[in-house]
């Protein structure tokens, strides 16, 4: 059986024994609707009008069933051609992804670890790795470039919303062990999906003046103030906006200290 591995998060692949089908399914776009919404729905059974009212929203169709089923017979030929033969499935006057194919979906799995990771209370060898491996899985917000379709919103704002959770979490534990260089790291990762977020750009900020970085600080608080007035018109949280104080203190006790060197030599 070929072995089969579907990304939806970030991109979207179908990767069938190394290679990535998607670009020979054709450039339908609601032949590729249909097959995400089959795949973000594995588990259920979906019947003609979900899928119809999913596929074609708003539209005036004579004969919906008619379209529906031609649009789901080129789909199942052209996996065929590509080796994944009875990957959709009737069942009980519904239709399916067939899981007997065995395939590999890594919202599945993401959704799994971070159910997992949720219940850490301490960074360890056994833990560390459920967060690595979340850090990998989460390529990007779920099928993006295709994100326009109605139903894919709520279920990418689950997996973006949860992926934050699971940070918040793991920068806390990093918290109680002092790592802030990996705070840092993780805080930057953390941004190149949601650049507004305001708690890891305070974690990204304190880890920076933990790390002695005072000017890289100022620079992203900065950056991050100016962000938000002038992308999103809105004045920066209370606690990002208190952190001023933070890098003044840091500041005034550096200035301090070379008085009293000054003064001592």
């Amino acid at each position: 059986m070929a072995k089969v591995e579907i990304y939806m998060l970030g991109r979207f692949m179908i990767v069938v024994d190394g290679i990535d089908i998607v670009p020979k399914l054709g450039n339908s776009k609601k032949k590729l609707a249909l097959l995400q919404y089959l795949l973000l729905n594995k588990d259920t059974n979906i019947s003609n009008f979900s899928l119809f009212e999913s596929i074609w929203p708003g539209e005036e169709n004579a004969n919906p069933e008619s379209s529906l089923k031609t649009l789901i017979s080129r789909l199942r030929q052209n996996l065929k051609e590509e080796g994944l033969d009875k990957a959709i499935i009737t069942k009980q006057g519904a239709y399916r992804w067939n899981d007997a194919l065995n395939a590999d979906i890594d919202i599945f799995r993401f959704d799994e670890l971070c159910q997992e990771a949720l219940d850490v209370t301490e960074l360890t060898e056994e833990t560390e790795p459920i967060f690595e491996e979340i850090l990998r899985l989460y390529q990007g917000d779920l099928l993006s470039g295709y994100d326009t379709e109605t139903w894919i919103v709520p279920k990418s704002m689950y997996f973006h919303n949860i992926y934050l959770k699971v940070l918040y979490l793991q920068i806390d534990l990093l918290e109680k062990q002092q790592r802030y260089n990996d705070i840092m790291h993780l805080s930057r990762k953390g941004l190149e999906v949601d650049m507004f977020d305001s708690k890891l750009n305070l974690h990204l900020m304190t880890s920076l003046l933990e790390l002695g970085m005072k000017n890289e600080a100022m620079s992203h608080y900065n950056y991050t103030v100016n962000l938000h007035y002038t992308q999103l018109g809105v004045t920066p949280s209370t606690e990002i906006l208190s952190f001023y104080k933070d890098l003044v203190k840091v500041e005034h006790d550096s200035n301090a200290s070379l008085d009293i060197i000054c003064r001592d030599l």
